[in-house]
């Protein structure tokens, strides 16, 4: 039986390779590689990871053409009006929230759609704000509509490849679930940081290492894990260390909801895939159902108005 504690990893946060096993689980939610991977915990300041992590040339295969963000027939897909309509009001709310700045230059890292950065730099459009649309590679369709909504794409990789970003240029940054998708994320906010003005804002959300669908799900099945694709998970302690590090300064941070980790989490607990909703009553599993994305919602909320943690945090930072 493998072993469940071993010296063979190397913390991304303090250096260590002592680690102790959190989970061992497949890629239970697109089936991309066999086997099993380890997700484990450093001895010496409890950082998360996946150890080892896959060869760079085989991370492209961890994303088929049925991942959720472009297979319209995964429960997790939704398209739609209201979707649009909620991108709108979170970036009219986070303006009323930082109200007394002004952002003129915004960039979303690792965007994957571009309309979340076009609602935000509509939300600031008394500022003349600008909207820039950063990531490894944009389809013909990300393109089109990029141009249809006046965002500009530039194409590159955060962890090593900025050369196409300006420097001193971006007073708003977005880094939105995609820190634990990053090999190195430590480094990504270095790279990033010469690439804004001084005084700009960073907003990062990831997924936490807690709440309350981790504690119920977390021996197999947590949707966090999204094995083998998240490579570094957090929480506050450590996201606000590695953040700090790199030469920020947090200046707020809390919990959000994290409706997909449940219904995934659900999905993978009654062997489901994100592939296709299945049939009945599985379809009824999915982010398209009301009573599920509502239910959810409605709970972790709850949670955080009661000073719980969700599996779903942030970090507000200012460059310093």
């Amino acid at each position: 039986m493998p072993s469940t504690t071993g010296t063979d990893g190397h913390c991304l946060l303090c250096g260590e390779r002592g680690w102790t096993l959190v989970s061992r689980t497949g890629d239970k939610e697109y089936h991309t590689r066999p086997g099993e991977f380890d997700i484990v915990r450093c001895w010496k300041c409890g950082h998360v990871y996946l150890n080892p992590l896959p060869a760079p040339e085989e991370v492209a295969a961890l994303y088929p053409p049925t991942y959720y963000t472009v297979n319209p027939n995964s429960p997790l897909f939704h398209e739609s009006k209201l979707i649009r309509w909620k991108m709108g009001k979170d970036a009219r709310d986070f303006r009323a929230r930082w109200g007394e700045r002004r952002f003129t230059n915004l960039i979303d890292i690792g965007c994957g759609d571009v309309k979340r950065i076009a609602a935000y730099r509509d939300a600031y459009a008394d500022c003349d704000a600008q909207g820039t649309a950063f990531d490894l590679l944009f389809s013909d369709r990300a393109r089109a509509l990029a141009k249809e909504l006046n965002v500009e794409c530039r194409e590159g990789n955060i962890e090593a490849d900025v050369a196409g970003l300006p420097d001193n240029a971006y007073d708003l940054a977005f880094m939105r679930q995609l820190i634990e998708h990053l090999r190195d994320p430590r480094q990504a906010l270095l790279n990033l940081r010469p690439k804004l003005k001084p005084g700009a804002l960073l907003v990062i959300d990831t997924p936490n290492v807690g709440g309350l669908d981790f504690d119920l799900f977390h021996n197999s099945y947590w949707a966090g894990f999204h094995t083998p694709r998240h490579f570094h998970l957090f929480n506050q302690a450590s996201l606000t260390k590695l953040v700090q590090e790199a030469g920020f300064k947090i200046i707020d941070r809390g919990y959000l909801p994290s409706i997909g980790f449940w219904i995934i989490s659900l999905r993978v607990k009654f062997g489901l895939d994100c592939v296709e909703t299945g049939g009945w009553p599985w379809r009824h599993i999915s982010l398209k159902n009301i009573v599920f994305s509502g239910g959810f919602t409605v709970l972790d909320t709850l949670c955080i108005k009661l000073g719980l943690a969700t599996s779903n945090q942030f970090v507000v930072a200012v460059k310093e």
